[in-house]
Parts: structure tokens; sequence; C-alpha cells
């Protein structure tokens, strides 16, 4: 959900909670001493001396606004699964884009058994917490290659730039998505998938880019997991919620992961190119 009309006001609110000797964040503030800097390049080089079989497992999560609790649970139940290879947080680490929301909940994310990577959601950019969020984390556009897949992740928060025409950015897309000896299958990840937060403008040419290259697109934002089937008509997309993976589908599926906010995640399993997907509540 998109806050702009109220966040400024409970930012400006937030500034006037801490007494003269306390320590508090500035809402506007990107960094301190303690922050965590270019955890995906980090995590990157962890992930690529992980030794591939025919087989890649990883958990989806996503939606985690600020909620410790949640989060503290989260860590202990993944780190109890045997077989993950790394953690894909889908977005929203933060609520209100404060830097403290976003470190407090990446200090506990640094307690998983395998290497984790973030990819931004629209709660991430709210206010002054894009430059956090891409200082914590790196480049809002990355993509990577582990056992012959190639995960494309991207920005899709096309509300929180006002509908610009330029996110998600579609060249750099073509460009990642093209065929190249490295790898067999490509994965789209981002926050938004299409709705109403994704630039109408830009919403054909990004699902006919997506049909044509992706094994599959993995998203979250709507806090339930599911599947969906998107096929451009005309100048707009139909959705299809199926619920489930449907092969007789001519489209690649969008995998829709849940909270953890609502204490919901995703273990996305790939074997031989065929991709499934297991919801997980704790």
């Amino acid at each position: 959900m998109n806050l702009r009309p109220t966040v400024y006001i409970i930012l400006f609110s937030l500034s006037f909670l801490c007494g003269c000797n306390s320590v508090e964040y500035s809402p506007v503030q990107v960094f301190d001493n303690d922050s965590p800097l270019n955890l995906n390049a980090t995590n990157l080089e962890r992930i690529s001396k992980i030794k591939g079989d025919d087989t890649v497992r990883f958990v989806l999560s996503a939606d985690f606004h600020g909620s410790y609790d949640n989060t503290t649970d989260f860590v202990k139940h993944v780190n109890a699964k045997i077989g993950i290879d790394f953690v894909i947080l889908n977005g929203d680490l933060s609520d209100y884009g404060l830097l403290r929301e976003t470190e407090g909940i990446t200090k506990l994310l640094t307690k998983l058994n395998v290497p984790f990577l973030g990819v931004a959601g629209n709660h991430d950019l709210i206010a002054n917490g894009g430059p956090a969020f891409k200082r914590m984390y790196g480049e809002l556009n990355f993509s990577f290659v582990f056992d012959r897949i190639k995960f494309v992740c991207h920005d899709t928060n096309s509300r929180e730039y006002e509908f610009n025409g330029k996110v998600p950015d579609l060249g750099w897309l073509k460009d990642e998505m093209k065929p190249e000896p490295g790898f067999d299958h490509i994965l789209s990840v981002a926050h938004v998938p299409p709705s109403f937060d994704l630039d109408r403008r830009l919403e054909k040419d990004y699902l006919t880019l997506l049909n044509s290259n992706v094994l599959a697109s993995l998203y979250a934002h709507k806090h339930s997991a599911g599947v969906f089937y998107y096929t451009v008509d005309n100048n707009s997309y139909k959705a299809v919620n199926e619920g489930k993976l449907d092969p007789s589908k001519t489209s690649p599926p969008s995998i829709i992961t849940g909270a953890v906010v609502k204490r919901e995640y995703l273990i996305v399993e790939i074997i031989n190119g065929k991709i499934d997907f297991e919801i997980v509540n704790y």
C-alpha cells in the first residue's frame, strides 16, 4: 500500500519522540556507524561458493514491515530447514522507510545460516528510505547466476517514482534477459506485480518481455501467496489467479509470496528446469 499522504507527518512526529540524552535516528538519516554495507555483494560472494547440483531450493520472503518478533521467528524457522541454498527478501523490510527499521530487521536477518539478498519494496523507498536501502544492500536492479539459472532482480515500485515512465527499467531488463551460454533459465524477481502500483504505460511491454523470456516471475506486495497468469490484451493485461501452478498455461507463472508480517513465506524449488513451491506458515 502507498502511505505517501501520511508518512511525512508520521516522520515529522517521530523526530520529537526522543530526549536530549537518548540516541534516535533522524527520519532522513541514511546510515550510522553500525549500518551494514553492500550486503548483496557480500552474500553473492557466498552464493558463488555454493556447489550446485540439479536442484535449486531457496526461500522467498517479503513484507516484514518492521515486525521484529515475526522476523526473529522467521530466522529460526528457516534455519531449521534442510537444503536451503539462500534467501531472497523480496521487499518491504521497513514500514516507513526509516533507517532504524531496515537496520533493525537486517541485523536479525544476519543470523540466517544461509546467504540472503534484498530486493527493494515500495515501503523501503518511502521518504529517504531509498538511499538507506541502496547503501545497505546495493543497486536496486541486479542479477546473478546460480546453478545455470539467472535471477533478474529489479525495481517495479513505479508509484514511488510518481509513474515517471522509467520504472521498471525496460532497457536494462531487455539486456539482462538476452540468451547467453552461462544459463539455461531466467527467474524474474520484483516486489510489485502488474497492478495499479505498476506504471500502466509500461505494463504491456513489461509483460511481453517477461512472457517471452522467463521460467517464472516472483513477486510479493499482496500479503497473500498465490499464482497468477498474466496475458497481454491490446494495451492492457489480464490476470488470472489460479492459486496453483498450471502446466497447461502458455504464459509463465507469476508466483506471489506471502508476508512475514502474516507469518508466511515460500520455499521455491527448481529441478531440471521445472519450478514448484511450498507455502510455509510458522
